[in-house]
């Protein structure tokens, strides 16, 4: 129930402040900040806001809106009501008086909570498109698989699904998801004796993979670009070569992973990729 109360008193302070913002609403507005309305009016501009909502039904209006408000409840959740009195939680979970809360504290922590609602809705957003994704690849394909009477796929090999334009492309991406056994130290120590008597001032290219390779290393996290490339370097001497088999001889696949890319070609016909990854956008 207190619930609702707030998500009512946020609607109307939404409403309040976006008709208070327009130019035109001049000297209509005695007072144009929320915190200095009565509860009366509060509660008079909580109305209007649930009739304009409800008369709008279910229109990108409402969504806007409904969105905004959720935003704001967010923004606000640290807040707690205690005896009268308003406090926030600290790091060690003492209430702490809004009084004694420095005002650009209390400004970071409404902006990091705002924040973190829009992340966490991206986040299922994104989940949910991934999985309705791969659910219509997966049915289509199944569909082919029946027309033409084959066996149901594995679901391991690459694939592209494009438009009839050959504007647009889905590709399906399969990547192995490796680790490295023990066999990997006994390589690192073979390397290191090769090095070694090879002499400082020779190889430095190969000693600079190897160090790159190997100066991160903890379990299941090698520098694997690098450790490829140094695989497909050949050398003569046995120790080298006895090396690459152990390097090889730890890989081990445990698994594997889809990965999904989307591209569209503009009127040049170059390729781009629709952006999905944030690190990327």
């Amino acid at each position: 129930m207190q619930s609702d109360v707030n998500h009512g008193a946020n609607l109307g302070r939404v409403a309040f402040e976006a008709a208070a913002a327009r130019p035109e609403s001049g000297a209509l507005f005695a007072v144009e900040n929320w915190d200095s309305l009565s509860d009366d009016a509060r509660s008079t501009w909580s109305a209007i806001a649930a009739a304009t909502v409800s008369a709008a039904g279910f229109s990108p209006f409402r969504s806007h809106v409904a969105s905004v408000v959720a935003a704001n409840d967010a923004a606000l959740a640290g807040t707690v009501e205690f005896s009268g009195g308003k406090f926030m939680r600290d790091a060690r979970g003492n209430l702490i008086g809004l009084g004694q809360i420095k005002p650009q504290r209390l400004l970071e922590d409404e902006m990091v909570r705002k924040v973190m609602y829009f992340a966490r809705e991206l986040s299922d957003q994104v989940r949910r498109f991934k999985g309705h994704t791969f659910a219509d690849l997966a049915a289509f394909q199944s569909l082919l698989e029946q027309q033409y009477k084959v066996p149901p796929s594995t679901g391991k090999g690459n694939c592209s699904y494009t438009t009839f334009d050959d504007s647009m492309r889905v590709e399906v991406k399969i990547a192995d998801q490796i680790t490295f056994g023990p066999e990997l130290q006994a390589a690192k120590r073979l390397v290191d004796e090769c090095l070694k008597e090879w002499g400082a001032d020779s190889h430095e290219m190969i000693r600079s993979l190897v160090n790159r390779i190997f100066s991160v290393e903890k379990e299941g996290q090698i520098n694997r670009g690098d450790l490829f490339t140094l695989l497909a370097i050949e050398h003569s001497d046995p120790r080298w070569q006895s090396a690459m088999e152990a390097i090889r001889d730890s890989i081990r696949v445990i698994g594997t992973k889809a990965y999904l890319r989307f591209r569209v070609r503009d009127d040049q016909g170059a390729w781009s990729t629709v952006t999905i990854d944030l690190a990327a956008a």
